[in-house]
C-alpha cells in the first residue's frame, strides 16, 4: 500500500537511520556585526591564518579551543596563500603605477579572473566599480600581468 505524505513548506523531509524525519526548517540569519559573527561561528580545524613572513598556520595544528581572537582567520590555507599574493601584488602594483589613481570618468586598464573562460586577462574601459588591480593604461596592465603571472593566478579569487 503506498501512501502519500504532504510536506509543509516550512519543514524538511530526512530520513535517518530508516526513520523518516519531518523537521520545521531554521531560518537563516545572517550576522550583523563583527562579534555576533565571531560568538556564532567558531573557527574551524581546516580555517588558517597568515603570520608576519607569510607563513600559514592550520587552526588544527595550532590550538586546541578554535576561537576567533583576530580577524585574520581565512576559510583555507588555500584563501591564505590568495591573501598573501593579493599584498604583493597591490604593492607591486603601488611601485609601478607611482601616485596615479583610478578615478571616475577616466579609462583605466586592469588585470582580473574571468570565471566564465578560467583564466586571468586584462581590459580597460570605463568601469563602474573599483578595479583591485588597476593601472592608468592596458599596455602597463598587461606588462604587469607578464611579470606577475604566477602571483595572479595564486589570487585569482579575490582579482
Amino acid at each position: 500500500m503506498i501512501r502519500e505524505i504532504e510536506i509543509p513548506d516550512n519543514c524538511d523531509f530526512i530520513i535517518e537511520d530508516n526513520k523518516i524525519i519531518i523537521k520545521e526548517k531554521k531560518e537563516k540569519t545572517f550576522p550583523k556585526t563583527w562579534e555576533e559573527f565571531c560568538n556564532n561561528y567558531p573557527v574551524k580545524p581546516t580555517e588558517c591564518y597568515f603570520g608576519r613572513k607569510g607563513e600559514i598556520y592550520r587552526a588544527a595544528e595550532i590550538i586546541d579551543d578554535y576561537t576567533r581572537l583576530d580577524e585574520d582567520w581565512c576559510t583555507s590555507g588555500e584563501e591564505a596563500c590568495a591573501f598573501i599574493a593579493l599584498i604583493k601584488l597591490r604593492q607591486l602594483r603601488k611601485a609601478w603605477i607611482g601616485d596615479w589613481k583610478q578615478t571616475k570618468g577616466n579609462k583605466v586598464a586592469g588585470i582580473f579572473y574571468s570565471t566564465y573562460e578560467d583564466r586571468i586577462t586584462t581590459s580597460s574601459g570605463d568601469f563602474w566599480s573599483n578595479v583591485t588591480l588597476s593601472f592608468p593604461s592596458l599596455d602597463m596592465a598587461n606588462e604587469f600581468l607578464d611579470c606577475f603571472k604566477d602571483l595572479c593566478e595564486i589570487a585569482k579569487e579575490l582579482l
